[in-house]
C-alpha cells in the first residue's frame, strides 16, 4: 500500500518541534541582546588630554641623579635595623613621608598592623657579678619558634669554635659556641649549619667578626645548601642563635650568661602612597 505523502511520521514531527523550539530560543536571545544594547548604549571613549609639554623635568632629574639617590640610601641605612617591629622601620617610613611632603605630593597612609618579632631582653655578659652586658642580635625565628633562653638565661662556658676545636674529640657538650665568621676561622664542612652544632651538644651559637657586624658574610650565613639548614630553619626548634659585636671575643674561655627573650607582637606597619 502507498504511504500518504501528506501525513508525517511521529519521528519527523519530533524533529520539526525541536527545530521550531531552537529557532524560538535563538530569536528570544537575539531580542534580549538587542534590548540590552538599547537600554545600555556604549559610552564614547573620553577625549584624551594633550600631553603636557611645558613640564620642567629638571627637579625630577636632579632627584634621581646617582649622587642624590646614594645620599638618600645612606641616610636610610644609617637608621639601623628596619625590620618589622623595630623602631627603625617607623623612622624610615617617616623619612620617606617627609621626602614626599617636600616634593609637594599628595600622600595617603594606609594604617595596617602586622605580626613582628620583638626582643625585650638580648644580652651576653660574664656570669660573675658585675659583668657588663653586651648587646646581641637574635636571628630570625625557626619557622614560628623564636630562640629564647627564659628569664634566667643560659649560663655556660663560651668556646671559640675553631676548625681544630670542632674536629677534636674534646667534649663540647653544654658550651655556648662562638663562631668567628672570618674565612678559615670556622669549620667549613659544617659552615653555619646550626643543626650540626646542636648535634655536638652546643647549647647556643654566637656569631661575630673582629671588624664588626658590617664585616660579617651575611649572604653565606643565611644561605641554605644541600643537607644543611643554615642559621634559619623551617623546623620549629628553640635553638638560640645570635650575632654580637667584636667585644664578645673578650669573653672567650669564661663562664657567660646569655639572655634572649623574644615574642610575637602586633606592630604598626603603615603603607605610604
Amino acid at each position: 500500500m502507498d504511504r500518504d505523502p501528506d501525513k508525517t511520521t511521529p519521528g519527523s514531527r519530533g524533529k520539526l518541534v525541536a527545530l521550531g523550539g531552537a529557532a524560538f530560543f535563538l530569536l528570544a536571545a537575539l531580542a534580549l541582546v538587542l534590548l540590552y544594547a538599547a537600554l545600555n548604549p556604549i559610552a564614547p571613549l573620553p577625549v584624551q588630554p594633550p600631553p603636557e609639554r611645558g613640564y620642567d623635568s629638571e627637579a625630577m632629574l636632579s632627584a634621581v641623579a646617582p649622587g642624590a639617590v646614594a645620599a638618600a640610601q645612606e641616610e636610610i641605612l644609617a637608621i639601623g635595623s628596619r625590620f618589622m617591629g623595630q623602631p627603625g622601620a617607623l623612622e624610615a617610613a617617616e623619612k620617606i613621608r617627609a621626602r614626599f611632603e617636600a616634593a609637594g605630593l599628595e600622600i595617603y597612609t594606609q594604617s595596617l598592623q602586622a605580626t613582628g618579632i620583638a626582643s625585650s631582653v638580648r644580652d651576653i655578659a660574664r656570669a660573675a657579678p658585675g659583668g657588663a652586658p653586651l648587646e646581641v642580635f637574635p636571628f630570625f625565628p625557626n619557622f614560628l619558634q623564636p630562640g629564647v633562653t627564659g628569664p634566667e638565661g643560659l649560663t655556660a662556658r663560651l668556646e671559640l669554635l675553631t676548625p681544630e676545636r670542632v674536629a677534636s674529640e674534646e667534649n663540647l657538650q653544654g658550651v655556648i659556641g662562638l663562631i668567628d665568621c672570618r674565612e678559615g676561622k670556622y669549620d667549613e664542612d659544617i659552615g653555619f649549619d646550626w643543626a650540626a652544632y646542636a648535634r655536638l651538644g652546643i647549647r647556643a651559637l654566637v656569631l661575630a667578626h673582629p671588624d664588626g657586624l658590617a664585616a660579617m658574610p651575611w649572604e653565606q650565613i643565611g644561605r641554605r645548601v644541600p643537607r644543611k639548614s643554615g642559621l634559619v630553619s623551617s623546623v620549629p626548634v628553640n635553638y638560640v642563635r645570635v650575632a654580637a659585636g667584636p667585644e664578645v671575643f673578650g669573653l672567650v674561655g669564661g663562664e657567660v650568661r646569655l639572655r634572649v627573650t623574644s615574642t610575637f607582637q602586633a606592630v604598626p606597619a603603615p603603607t605610604i602612597f
